[in-house]
């Protein structure tokens, strides 16, 4: 059974601009979010605008080739591991490269 689904990508950017009217620990504590979900939630709203909120529907596989070349880019890089995934991951995942 799949996980059910918290907040909605218009939802999340709602709670994103509440964080950024009022006092970011009581938004977090009204809706029960993480600072580190705040977090995620910005930098995806950042580079990937709202289909970045969007959530995965399902769980993927991937082959063992995509999963080393996307180690043997994130150690090329000089990004925050969050901040590769973000900028990197959803992007081949759109363009076939599995």
């Amino acid at each position: 059974m799949g996980r059910k689904l918290k907040y909605s990508a218009k939802e999340k950017l709602l709670i994103l601009k509440e964080v950024l009217r009022d006092e970011p620990s009581k938004v977090m504590a009204r809706y029960n979010i993480g600072n580190d979900a705040i977090r995620c939630w910005k930098l995806l709203y950042k580079y990937q605008g709202l289909p970045g909120l969007q959530p995965g529907h399902h769980n993927q596989s991937y082959s063992r080739k995509f999963k080393h070349s996307l180690v043997e880019q994130y150690r090329q890089s000089t990004e925050s591991i969050e901040l590769f995934a973000i900028l990197n991951f959803k992007n081949k995942l759109a363009t076939g490269l599995k």
